[in-house]
């Protein structure tokens, strides 16, 4: 059926014609699918288009919810995966496979109404293209385990990509004209034992240049980026801390259609987000198989980068996180989007956000995309109101569809993630991005359309805390917003931030005191307990101290603190938490407005200050420190069994 579709584009209209109107060739095309009738196109004004339609629906629907080899189906399509390149398909890959085997299998469990569940077009490049490169001589010639990571970007993009694989992407970048994202995809990434969630790089290409040339040599170079980025300082760090062989890593690449709605000079969905089927900060009276999820508007850059979303669970969409002033304060203000006038771009000096504008919020409004995702403050009559038409500061809490049910994203969210959870066999987490319908997209009713999938991994919660004494003498910390599970009694080491001298203005300055102790302290081979004011990991400065995951890959335990009149928006649903529970590094979160948990500082005077910085002090106490984590009642203590 495939090639029938290249000979249609060859074949001239008369001779078309003629072929359509003979018995035997309807008979044939009858018996090639089940219930197919062409006689319906033969008088067709375009008989060609019409025609490779109908054996692209049937292609569809023979392929729907499987993975393909692009030879065999000669287009891209979203009901299927295509791959141009052999090997396996990495981590992300194997993921989008088992969301689109789910989603788009023809007795597909998910049939909520009012939302459509879709899935991007993807295509996968499995690793043997990876393995070609790793052949060359001008990769071979390196030491790509120590060399310098420039020069190892520039040896990449030196070499060519086979033939195959560069036809086809010209192919697909003349078939898909919106934006294209290239994703790294390895072996051992979003694996249930080493997650390497983050350590490598996507990039967004807008797609929009007229040359189809030149948008090829663009995504080429995406694809080479992303291949080189295996070998990144903060990758090979993972490696380190992971115990794992560079060398033995491989790299496939999954590229896929971005979704979203062009308006104007600018491409973006109207929502994406994560949402995990385990939540580790119950409130209320949700439990922790009620799940989570964490949206903001645009791309979903915003949130896996951790910057403040809206959060919420998906078994009780109506239940407030916080106060209004705490949602009035941290309310998304900006959003990314694809600039996609922006046709000439250099990924290779400009980066991963290249192709990406952060935009004011305001200009959502003023395109209509804002409608169901924000709501007003009236400060006269200080409440919140979901009416745009309102006067008042813009808070982006998507309160139509949460509150008021404008169509049923939590429901959804809750059938996905209880679905693949019990398919993986483990809690899960998911990336997502949703249409909704607007005059430049024709859409009929909202797409939430499925990206990724990986396991969240637990902890088995066997350890309890009974019968817990606080003594003022000994207790260092009590948290009751902790994650992991069981004893900890080897550490003696504390790297903490300075909270007397704290400014959270100045939080990039302590970025690269963390990373020189943490270095310090992986090559003693010493495991340290990490303690500093706001979120850990996070890209927004303001709201704590943004280090990369790999400049505290040494810390066995982390806490982030609540100071006064600095509100702790803890580390839910970014790259940066999935390693960190992962990797089975305990967690605690203390708010000092809390009176029930203990920050005691006087307990560090028992410890030696054996250096000091600026920003970061490193204590040693005598004897190991107690650190306790019960996950079922997600309570922790650290004390020191010394002599007080």
């Amino acid at each position: 059926m495939c090639t029938l579709i290249q000979t249609i584009e060859r074949i001239p209209e008369f001779s078309l014609k003629k072929m359509l109107h003979s018995s035997a060739f309807q008979q044939w095309f009858s018996n090639q699918s089940e219930h197919s009738d062409i006689s319906n196109i033969v008088n067709d004004t375009d008989p060609a288009t019409s025609l490779k339609e109908y054996v692209k629906k049937i292609i569809r629907k023979r392929f729907c919810g499987t993975v393909v080899k692009f030879e065999n189906v000669q287009f891209f399509d979203s009901a299927f995966i295509t791959t141009i390149c052999r090997g396996s398909y990495g981590g992300k890959g194997r993921g989008a496979a088992f969301i689109n085997s789910i989603v788009n299998a023809p007795d597909s469990e998910f049939s909520t109404p009012g939302i459509d569940i879709c899935t991007p077009v993807t295509v996968i490049i499995g690793i043997s293209e990876f393995e070609h490169f790793l052949k060359d001589e001008r990769i071979r010639s390196i030491d790509l385990a120590k060399e310098d990571f420039k020069k190892i970007q520039k040896e990449f993009l030196n070499v060519p990509l086979s033939k195959r694989v560069r036809d086809n992407l010209l192919r697909f970048t003349r078939q898909i004209r919106t934006p294209i994202a290239v994703r790294s995809s390895s072996l051992f990434e979003d694996s249930l034992v080493q997650p390497f969630a983050g350590a490598f790089e996507t990039y967004i290409i807008p797609n929009s240049h007229e040359d189809p040339e030149v948008r090829l040599n663009q995504l080429e170079m995406a694809v080479k980026l992303v291949f080189a980025s295996l070998y990144r300082p903060e990758a090979k760090l993972y490696f380190d801390f992971t115990g794992r062989n560079i060398n033995e890593e491989r790299m496939a690449i999954v590229v896929q259609e971005l979704v979203g709605t062009q308006t104007g000079d600018y491409f973006y969905p109207h929502f994406s987000g994560v949402a995990g089927s385990y939540n580790y900060y119950p409130i209320s009276h949700t439990k922790p198989e009620d799940g989570f999820a964490v949206i903001a508007f645009g791309l979903g850059v915003y949130v896996v980068e951790g910057k403040s979303g809206h959060r919420f669970s998906p078994s009780y969409p109506d239940l407030s996180f916080g106060s209004t002033k705490d949602v009035l304060t941290n309310s998304q203000v900006k959003f990314y989007a694809v600039n996609t006038a922006r046709k000439d771009i250099n990924i290779q000096f400009e980066g991963e956000k290249a192709g990406l504008d952060l935009l004011d919020i305001s200009i959502a409004e003023n395109a209509g995309a804002l409608k169901d995702c924000a709501s007003v403050y009236d400060i006269e009559n200080d409440r919140v109101v979901p009416n745009l038409n309102v006067y008042g500061p813009r808070i982006v809490d998507f309160a139509n569809i949460l509150q008021y049910n404008r169509f049923p994203l939590a429901e959804s969210l809750k059938e996905l993630l209880n679905t693949l959870e019990k398919r993986m066999g483990t809690p899960v987490e998911i990336e997502f991005a949703v249409k909704l319908p607007h005059t430049n997209n024709n859409l009929q009713k909202p797409q939430l359309y499925l990206l990724q999938v990986k396991p969240l991994i637990g902890k088995q919660l066997v350890h309890e805390i009974k019968n817990i004494v606080l003594d003022p003498d000994r207790v260092l910390l009590y948290s009751e917003t902790a994650l992991g599970n069981g004893v900890i009694d080897t550490i003696t080491d504390v790297i903490m931030v300075n909270v007397s001298a704290f400014d959270r203005t100045r939080t990039e300055e302590i970025v690269p005191e963390i990373e020189w102790f943490n270095r310090k302290m992986l090559k003693a081979n010493r495991p340290y307990l990490l303690i500093g004011p706001g979120r850990w990991g996070t890209r927004d400065k303001s709201l704590g101290v943004p280090v990369a995951w790999s400049q505290i890959s040494n810390a066995k335990v982390i806490v982030e603190l609540g100071l006064e009149n600095y509100h702790l928006d803890a580390s839910l649903g970014s790259h940066f938490f999935h390693n960190m529970t992962s990797m089975g590094t305990g967690y605690m979160a203390i708010n000092q407005g809390n009176a029930a948990e203990i920050a005691n500082w006087d307990v560090l005077s028992h410890a030696e200050i054996v250096e000091q910085m600026t920003f970061v002090q490193h204590y040693q106490f005598p004897s190991p420190l107690n650190i306790e984590i019960d996950g079922k009642k997600r309570v922790a203590v650290v004390w020191w069994k010394g002599n007080a």
